[in-house]
C-alpha cells in the first residue's frame, strides 16, 4: 500500500491533499469514503478582538462527491486553538452535513472532518479559528497649536505577527471599526494608521496636587472623543506646533479607553510660570482627653493652612487645587468656601487666576480623635 501526498503552498499554508489510496492507510478501512478536494484560499481576513488573539476567517472551494467525504486540512506550526476551529458550508448548508471532526494530539494544527453531501459538486466553505501570537498595541501622536482649543490626533495600530502563519492579501478588521488590506509576514511588525489628524476638542486644566506632585503645577489636557469609535488605551506623545510649523515636544502619557463623546485626561508636564507657596499658620492640640493617671488617651488638632498662587502667564488660568487630609476631620472655615469634597480624604478648590494676579487659598480644619502614639504631621511646613 502506498500513500501519495500533494502539497499546495499558497500564502505559506501547506494544504495536504491525500489520494484515495492514502485514505485507506489514514482511516484504516477498506470501505473508505470519497475525498473532498480543497482548493487554496479565496480570501482571508483577521478580526482583532483581543490583544493576543486573532479571529481568522478564510474561504475556499471544496469538491465533494455524493455520499460520505473525508476533509483534511493542515496548518504546520500555526498557533491555532483547536477547539475554536470551525467549518461552514456557505451555499447549500442544508444538503451537506458534518458527521464528525477530529484533531490529532501530536499535531494540533491538523484537522479532519467527515461530511455527507447529497450531490457531487463544488461548494464554498468558510473556515474560522482563533490564532494566538498576534500582539496588538496602540499609540497616538497629538498636535496642539497656540490659541487653538483642539488637539489634532493621529493613531496607529501596531501588529507583531507571531502566530506562525504568513498572511498575504489579508483584510484586517480592528474590533469591527477600522479596516486595512495588507500583507503580514511571519514575525513582521507593522504599523497601520488611523485617525488621520482627527480634531478632538481640548480644555487645559492646571492641577496642584501636593500628595502626588509636590508643589509643581501640572498641566493636563481634557479631550472629548468626537470619533464614532472608542479610543483604545495606548501611549500618546504630544507636540506643540509653532507658527512656522516647527514642533516642540510637550510630554507623553497613557491615553485610557475613551468611548465616543466621553472625556479623557492626559498629563503633558509641569508649568514653571505659576508660582506656589504653601504655609502652615497654626498646628495645635485641642480637646485633649486624659485617663485617671493623667496620660493622654485621645485628642484633636486645630490646623490652619494658606496657599499663595501667583500667575505669571499672560493668559487666564483655571486651577484645581487638590488637598489630602488624612484621618477623620471637620472643616471649620475655608476661603473660598465652595470647595468640593472629592472623598473622605480629599478636597478640591476650583479657582480662576487672571494674568499677573495673586490668589490666596485658606482653610482651617480640625482633625479628630487622634491617639497619643499616632504620628500626626502637618500638611505643610
Amino acid at each position: 500500500m502506498r500513500i501519495k501526498l500533494k502539497f499546495l503552498s499558497k500564502k505559506k499554508i501547506h494544504l495536504a491533499i491525500i489520494t484515495l489510496s492514502g485514505i485507506f492507510f489514514l482511516f484504516g478501512s477498506a470501505h473508505c469514503s470519497n475525498l473532498g478536494i480543497i482548493s487554496p484560499r479565496e480570501s482571508i481576513r483577521i478580526h482583532i478582538a483581543e490583544d493576543t488573539k486573532a479571529f481568522v476567517t478564510e474561504t475556499r472551494y471544496i469538491h465533494l462527491h455524493q455520499g460520505t467525504n473525508q476533509i483534511y486540512l493542515s496548518y504546520p506550526g500555526v498557533k491555532i486553538i483547536p477547539d475554536s476551529f470551525h467549518i461552514q458550508f456557505v451555499n447549500e448548508p442544508g444538503k451537506i452535513k458534518i458527521i464528525q471532526t477530529s484533531t490529532a494530539h501530536d499535531t494540533p494544527w491538523t484537522f479532519t472532518w467527515t461530511a455527507y453531501s447529497e450531490k457531487e459538486g463544488s461548494e464554498l466553505i468558510r473556515i474560522s479559528y482563533l490564532s494566538e501570537g498576534l500582539k496588538v498595541d496602540y499609540s497616538y501622536v497629538g498636535y496642539v497649536e497656540e490659541k487653538k482649543d483642539y488637539l489634532a490626533l493621529k493613531g496607529a495600530l501596531s501588529l507583531i505577527n507571531q502566530t506562525g502563519e504568513e498572511f498575504a492579501g489579508v483584510h484586517i478588521v480592528e474590533r469591527g471599526k477600522q479596516n486595512w488590506d495588507t500583507d503580514l509576514k511571519r514575525e513582521e511588525k507593522k504599523r497601520l494608521f488611523f485617525f488621520d489628524k482627527l480634531l478632538f476638542p481640548l480644555k487645559k486644566i492646571y492641577i496642584l496636587d501636593y500628595q502626588n506632585y509636590g508643589e509643581k503645577i501640572i498641566l493636563q489636557y481634557e479631550l472629548t472623543n468626537t470619533a464614532n469609535n472608542p479610543v483604545m488605551p495606548g501611549k500618546i506623545m504630544v507636540y506643540q506646533r509653532g507658527k512656522d510649523n516647527s514642533l516642540t515636544f510637550l510630554g507623553e502619557d497613557i491615553f485610557n479607553l475613551t468611548n465616543p463623546k466621553e472625556k479623557a485626561k492626559i498629563t503633558v508636564g509641569d508649568v514653571q510660570d505659576i508660582k506656589v507657596e504653601r504655609k502652615l499658620i497654626e498646628f495645635l492640640r485641642i480637646n485633649v482627653r486624659r485617663n485617671d493617671a493623667g496620660n493622654i488617651t485621645i485628642y484633636d488638632t486645630a490646623e490652619k493652612y494658606e496657599i499663595i498662587l501667583k500667575n505669571q502667564r499672560k493668559e487666564k488660568v483655571n486651577l484645581s487645587i487638590r488637598e489630602y487630609i488624612p484621618d477623620s476631620w471637620k472643616m471649620i472655615e475655608s476661603k473660598p468656601s465652595n470647595y468640593i469634597k472629592e472623598d473622605a480624604h480629599h478636597i478640591i478648590f476650583e479657582i480662576e487666576i487672571m494674568p499677573e494676579e495673586e490668589v490666596n487659598i485658606y482653610y482651617h480644619i480640625q482633625r479628630k480623635n487622634l491617639l497619643p502614639y499616632q504620628i500626626v504631621k502637618p500638611l505643610a511646613k
